[in-house]
């Protein structure tokens, strides 16, 4: 009771068995690295656009931090224009008389202490300005104390009041002995 099979179904039968190791050739040697390469190309891709956002957030800090870097440079500006260049004691010494005349300070003594020399960061690229101390004596109530100390904080220049000293003068009870250090500052190096 075998069958024998027609010589079309062999041909039907054998183009079919060809025609399945066809596909399997196909999805072994061109489909499979055809995927193996979009896979690759999509892992590429992702890693390009992390990149990417990345370098324009960058982008963009880059910009604020230049934004930050103009400010300072014009703090830099405005703080070293109130630094001069040049020291005239005299001239301070005048702009503090002139201060102390406006707040109704009488001066018993004016004494410029030793300049000195001030270096900040390194060797190469350290900055150098000057600390210009002078030593007052005044006559004063406390307002005009207040007053001439608040005229001196608002002077172009930088300058600091430091070490304050106020004592009571028994026989003037509205005027007070007053001592105080007023620094003034200025760029460069003591010559």
């Amino acid at each position: 009771m075998e069958k024998k099979l027609e010589q079309k179904d062999r041909i039907l039968i054998a183009a079919i068995v060809c025609l399945f190791i066809i596909l399997i050739y196909c999805f072994m040697f061109i489909i499979q690295p055809l995927l193996k390469k979009i896979i690759d190309y999509n892992e590429k891709e992702k890693i390009i656009l992390a990149q990417l956002k990345s370098a324009g957030a960058m982008a963009a800090d880059r910009e604020n931090l230049t934004k930050e870097v103009a400010q300072i440079k014009k703090q830099i500006e405005y703080y070293e224009a109130r630094l001069p260049l040049k020291v005239s004691i005299s001239e301070i010494l005048n702009q503090l008389v002139k201060a102390g005349t406006e707040s109704g300070v009488t001066f018993v003594s004016i004494e410029p202490q030793e300049v000195m020399n001030i270096s900040i960061g390194e060797m190469e690229s350290a900055r150098n300005y000057l600390e210009i101390p002078i030593q007052l004596r005044l006559k004063a109530g406390f307002h005009e104390c207040a007053c001439f100390i608040n005229n001196i904080e608002n002077f172009q220049r930088f300058m600091k009041v430091d070490n304050i000293q106020i004592n009571a003068d028994k026989s003037l009870s509205a005027k007070h002995d007053i001592s105080l250090t007023v620094t003034a500052f200025a760029m460069g190096k003591k010559e």
